[in-house]
């Protein structure tokens, strides 16, 4: 959208020489520009006199209202357009288009009010595009697009019945967590049966809705007595922009007790006389050699050992179970036996 500068209203009425700024095409905005005109007198003397002004070289721009249609099936929506920036003198119109990009109707300005205001009419509820259009000298085109959306008559938000029964999941951090629907027919398939969800609308038919979420994650330990909670918020859109929205609370519990990968040993010692009290802490303390890992995080060892059977002086022996207790109390047992001969 460009505007065309001509010089004009500077003559003095005497021949001069005329410095200035290019004639030809200025983009759209504000431009100070400035004339000089020289004039030589015959005594050689020279006169300089100056002519400022600006030029604003607006481009086309147009808006457009929509009257939504009562009811569906109904050609009784409207659209009003009103352009702005187009130069009087010449031609201009108004082209309206359907979704398809098929012109559905056309409205042509006279070149005395290029800018006058109009309305489409007997329109389906749908979304249309406005080209504002203005031809200069024939040559030069210049163009303005909006787009506008024709609803049915509708004042009501989706309705919603039951709710969503999230799963109570295992694990360690919200990864296990599924992907969210993005459907309706995707949210009623994950409902549970005992929730009986539907989601219905007066004018969108269902396959239509559109499906948003937001999660927000309420974090605890992951334990079962402190939870990771997420709150997953799916909100259903008509195609009138009215929404409602359904709450699925998600429950992500580490209740997996630790591996044992390496199970306890016997250990079998002479008798020293002292109880091979030395030994037997060793023992204890290495819980008798095994080794247990957790997929959520550390583990930690106790035992039952209380004393060795008195078999003979001080001999004997004791059968000790090794427990292995992840972060959230879950845990793993295994036992083995410490004799002295």
């Amino acid at each position: 959208v460009e505007g065309f500068l001509n010089e004009g209203g500077c003559n003095a009425g005497i021949d001069f020489t005329v410095s200035g700024p290019n004639r030809g095409f200025y983009p759209v905005g504000t431009y100070p520009l400035q004339y000089v005109a020289t004039y030589t007198a015959p005594d050689g003397n020279i006169i300089t006199k100056t002519c400022s002004f600006t030029v604003t070289v607006v481009g086309l721009e147009v808006t457009a209202t929509a009257n939504n249609a009562s009811c569906s099936g109904l050609s009784d929506g409207q659209i009003t357009v009103q352009g702005s920036g187009a130069l009087d003198g010449f031609v201009s119109g108004y082209i309206l288009k359907n979704s398809n990009n098929v012109a559905v109707g056309f409205i042509s300005n006279p070149v005395t009010n290029p800018n006058a205001p109009g309305t489409f009419s007997g329109l389906l509820a749908g979304t249309y595009t406005i080209e504002f259009d203005q031809s200069i000298s024939g040559t030069q085109l210049c163009r303005a697009t909006t787009t506008v959306t024709i609803c049915i008559a509708d004042d009501v938000v989706p309705v919603i019945t039951g709710g969503m029964t999230g799963p109570s999941l295992e694990g360690c951090d919200y990864s296990v967590v599924p992907a969210a629907q993005t459907t309706v027919a995707g949210l009623l398939a994950i409902g549970q049966t005992n929730d009986i969800l539907t989601i219905t609308d007066n004018t969108t038919a269902q396959a239509d809705l559109i499906v948003t979420f937001e999660d927000t994650q309420s974090g605890g330990s992951g334990c079962i007595s402190d939870p990771l909670v997420l709150i997953r918020k799916y909100t259903i859109t008509d195609e009138c922009g009215l929404s409602n929205f359904v709450l699925e609370t998600i429950i992500i519990i580490d209740q997996t007790p630790p591996t044992i990968d390496t199970a306890a040993s016997n250990e079998t010692v002479e008798c020293d006389g002292a109880g091979n009290t030395a030994a037997l802490n060793t023992w204890l303390a290495n819980n008798g050699g095994a080794a247990a890992s957790d997929a959520c995080g550390g583990v930690t060892w106790s035992n039952d050992y209380s004393a060795l059977s008195d078999d003979c002086g001080e001999t004997g022996s004791a059968t000790v179970t090794f427990t292995a207790t992840d972060d959230c109390g879950n845990t793993s047992t295994t036992s083995a036996t410490f004799t002295i001969e």
